[in-house]
Formats: structure tokens, C-alpha cells, sequence
């Protein structure tokens, strides 16, 4: 079991995702055509990042924080916090907890008490 963490620990890739420019320099990863082509750094920034946007999805609707519709899906979710940024480039050096936040509170608001 210990060789096996170390194994992953020397294997991990940087990546994180901590401001909307992180978070727009992983769109343009994600939005590549031709996802042969991609490496496996890239491979995986795509899934971290999809994975990533659900933890926080997932964190802030439970949290009551929003209040996402069940026939909503995380592709579009995926896409208005894309659409944003794009739109918004001044948001950039935000936190991008922040910025999923508020864009998706705007566009689910949490339902009142």
C-alpha cells in the first residue's frame, strides 16, 4: 500500500485550479477538437476540471447556496460558468470558488425559507 502512494505521489500531475484564469486556461484544453491529439497532462486537466466544477456544484447546492434544477446537467452548468468568464475577462484573477459561486447563484439563486 505505501509503495502504491508513493508511486502516486511521484506520478501526480501539476494541476489546480484556484482563479478564472485557471479555470479559462482548462476551457481551452476542454474545448479542443480534436481530443486525439491531447496529451495526457491534458487528458487529465479535462477531468480535473470536470471534476473539480462538480465538487463545488455539488458542495454549493447542498449547502443551499443554489438551487440547481434536477433536469439540469453538469454540461450546462459547465457552460454558463464558461460563458462568463469569456464574457468577463476582469474576473480572471478572482478565486474561482468565488466565481462559480456568484454566476450560479445569479442563475439558480438558493430558494427562500
Amino acid at each position: 500500500m505505501m509503495i502504491l502512494a508513493s508511486v502516486m505521489v511521484a506520478n501526480a500531475s501539476p494541476v489546480k485550479i484556484e482563479t478564472g484564469s485557471d479555470l479559462v486556461a482548462y476551457y481551452k484544453i476542454n474545448n479542443n477538437p480534436d481530443r486525439d491529439s491531447l496529451s495526457d497532462l491534458e487528458t487529465w486537466k479535462c477531468m480535473y476540471l470536470l471534476g473539480y466544477l462538480w465538487g463545488v456544484v455539488t458542495t454549493l447546492d447542498y449547502a443551499g447556496k443554489v438551487s440547481i434544477p434536477a433536469d439540469v446537467n453538469m454540461a450546462q452548468i459547465n457552460a454558463v460558468v464558461e460563458k462568463h468568464l469569456n464574457a468577463n475577462p476582469e474576473w480572471w484573477n478572482r478565486s474561482s470558488l468565488v466565481i462559480i459561486h456568484v454566476v450560479l447563484s445569479e442563475v439558480w439563486p438558493p430558494k427562500k425559507p
